[in-house]
């Protein structure tokens, strides 16, 4: 009865400022296009470093769209803590409730749906593998991207009362992700000390799914004088694993004094998705959690 209640309470305050979430779908279907015109038909590209490159910019810049496109979450809780503070202590309603509300009211609607509204678009306008299994992990992919960013900014949001406090607090943690996504920064230049960093980078899990979802089951001409090279090979020696202790795609045969190329690709994939899975739980938790 609780979430029957307040979530309706919610449903209605977003269709009372529908600006949020149609100017949600506008920005992403612009964003989506731009994008889409920029990264058009990577497929087509036949020379391997500049398709490789391309499709690993492509997949970035998705990641960290979604990343920060989300950051209008941070007024969420802000606008409502007055509120739901004084609720709670009358016991009007559990934290449970109130959370289960914003989740289905407000984080499905307005979050969820100009996502999938930007992948449509920018998938097939790029040219990345067209089968509906591969759509549908790009496509989970960009949703856990943009809940875990939309539940970072709930959690900045309960832990600073002072908005732009939060959105600077918020805007430099997603920095911070990016960096240790994966891609700006070789894994080799990176201190022991700070390695630990590229295990809470959410950017690096979806950068992951993405990049291993596309390049697997795509072949490469990249040897001379030989039989092509197949995108399980490329991402073999590329700088998804924070262990491996390597950087970009190796577009040669092993040498001699080389580690061999092992591990499955889809095997990582799992792992990343099942990672951010545990990321969105524990980050709403924090951000829900009584005080």
């Amino acid at each position: 009865k609780q979430v029957q209640v307040v979530s309706g309470r919610t449903f209605k305050n977003v269709i009372r400022n529908p600006a949020t979430s149609v100017g949600q779908v506008m920005v992403s279907v612009v964003v989506a296009v731009i994008t889409g015109v920029i990264f058009y038909r990577v497929d087509l590209q036949t020379e391997v470093n500049r398709t490789v490159r391309d499709r690993q910019g492509l997949l970035f810049f998705v990641a960290i769209n979604l990343m920060f496109s989300n950051l209008s979450a941070v007024e969420l809780i802000l606008k409502e803590r007055v509120i739901f503070a004084h609720e709670k202590v009358s016991g009007y309603y559990k934290v449970s409730a109130y959370f289960t509300a914003k989740i289905l009211c407000d984080m499905i609607p307005v979050r969820l749906l100009p996502t999938a509204i930007l992948s449509v678009i920018v998938y097939f306008m790029t040219g990345l593998q067209r089968t509906p299994e591969k759509f549908f992990w790009f496509l989970l992919a960009a949703e856990l991207q943009s809940i875990v960013s939309a539940s970072t900014c709930l959690l900045f949001g309960s832990i600073f009362k002072v908005f732009a406090i939060a959105n600077t607090a918020v805007g430099a943690w997603y920095v911070v992700m990016m960096v240790f996504s994966g891609l700006l920064v070789s894994i080799n230049d990176w201190s022991p000390g700070a390695m630990w960093l590229g295990y809470f980078s959410f950017t690096k899990y979806a950068y992951e799914i993405f990049v291993e979802n596309e390049f697997e089951g795509l072949k490469f001409d990249c040897f001379d004088n030989s039989e092509p090279c197949s995108g399980a090979e490329v991402l073999s020696d590329e700088y998804l694993n924070i262990e491996t202790g390597r950087m970009g795609p190796r577009l040669h045969r092993p040498l001699p004094h080389e580690a061999p190329l092992v591990g499955s690709p889809c095997q990582s994939m799992q792992s990343a998705i099942k990672a951010h899975i545990v990321y969105i739980i524990g980050i709403l938790f924090l951000a829900f959690t009584p005080s």
